[in-house]
């Protein structure tokens, strides 16, 4: 998800610029990817805790696991094409502006 969401950051870094706490080129939208990441698990997770099928809900995060596994060449493969598509666009993003 990381992967295909990154294809559409296309904002300008300064690339000679320290890297130290660096978070330019890092808008919401990055941050809204990494807590729909981190959130995604756990909302699908609670409906089974709170009804008290606790076993069932990690059977279900685990299926979507293994699923990921079994479809990852599929994935990646149109995460790839996403990116070829966009290729010009973000090479933009990383020139400097000298």
């Amino acid at each position: 998800f990381l992967m295909f969401a990154a294809a559409y950051n296309q904002k300008k870094l300064e690339i000679n610029t320290t890297g130290t706490f660096n978070f330019q080129g890092i808008k919401g939208r990055q941050f809204v990817f990494i807590f729909g990441v981190l959130l995604a698990p756990i909302i699908i997770f609670a409906p089974f805790h709170i009804w008290g099928f606790t076993n069932i809900g990690l059977m279900v995060i685990g299926g979507l696991g293994t699923l990921g596994f079994i479809l990852h060449r599929i994935i990646l493969r149109g995460i790839t094409l996403n990116t070829l598509e966009k290729k010009y666009k973000l090479t933009e993003g990383f020139r400097s502006n000298n």
